[in-house]
């Protein structure tokens, strides 16, 4: 294959644009932020169970500080029936009327103790608001923290994405200088060896695997014209042919 020593430092010049390309999206892949908002998005998963736990608590709390508010308020309905039936003189009976003021005796002890547990309950909820109101801030920083984090991101990208846009109109450019049978062989040896189709021979050495040649190597390329399309032994990668090279 033949080609002008000009076009083959253009060629070159392709992959200098090929490996920043592959940079770009080697840093986009690996972005920082990426792993960052991995672990935010577990934390902020987490923390909404959290706080979802003790909206749960909160809540069944209050339907039993109801329960016993509604205990305590038919208790003391009944006790203040009895003692308006005793006050009233209705009852005649020493025997009922016993009966009754033991009735409101206990009536009284019951709604204390469920005054004790609404109390007791009453702290409890006390607490888990705490606890609450905790888990609700740690969340809203959180998600702040998630959202600020995309928006890093995606500022990130933006950049990549024109830098990108950049060195593929520069790509276009060069590519169309290039004979179609050395672009062919180029991208299919870029393919095959990590993105890399092309490097220069710089101090007799590739700088694709950093071969140094020597021998028979170094004679027959010494030897080929320049126009004459060589390739590093060892890697086969295409090698250009600089005024560094050495030769």
């Amino acid at each position: 294959m033949k080609a002008t020593p000009a076009i083959q430092l253009r060629l070159l010049d392709v992959q200098a644009v090929d490996t920043a390309r592959n940079q770009l999206t080697h840093r986009r892949n690996n972005l920082p932020e990426l792993a960052e908002l991995e672990r935010l998005n577990a934390e902020v998963s987490d923390a909404e169970g959290s706080l979802e736990q003790f909206r749960e608590r909160v809540g069944d709390l209050d339907k039993q500080i109801r329960a016993l508010e509604f205990e305590v308020e038919t208790v003391q309905a009944r006790a203040q029936r009895d003692k308006s039936r005793m006050d009233s003189g209705a009852i005649s009976s020493p025997r009922e009327l016993e009966s009754m003021q033991h009735e409101v005796q206990t009536l009284a002890a019951k709604q204390g103790e469920l005054e004790d547990r609404e109390l007791e309950i009453m702290e409890q909820r006390d607490a888990v608001d705490v606890d609450l109101s905790a888990a609700a801030q740690r969340f809203q920083q959180l998600r702040g923290e998630y959202y600020a984090t995309i928006e890093r991101r995606n500022a990130a990208l933006a950049e990549i994405d024109v830098e990108d846009s950049r060195r593929e109109a520069e790509r276009t450019k060069l590519v169309a200088e290039l004979p179609a049978d050395l672009l062919e062989l180029y991208e299919r040896l870029r393919a095959s060896n990590g993105g890399v189709g092309a490097s220069a021979l710089r101090a007799k050495r590739c700088q694709g695997c950093q071969l140094e040649l020597f021998g028979t190597a170094l004679a027959e390329l010494k030897a080929a014209p320049e126009d004459e399309v060589v390739r590093c032994d060892e890697c086969g990668r295409i090698l250009i042919r600089t005024p560094e090279s050495g030769l």
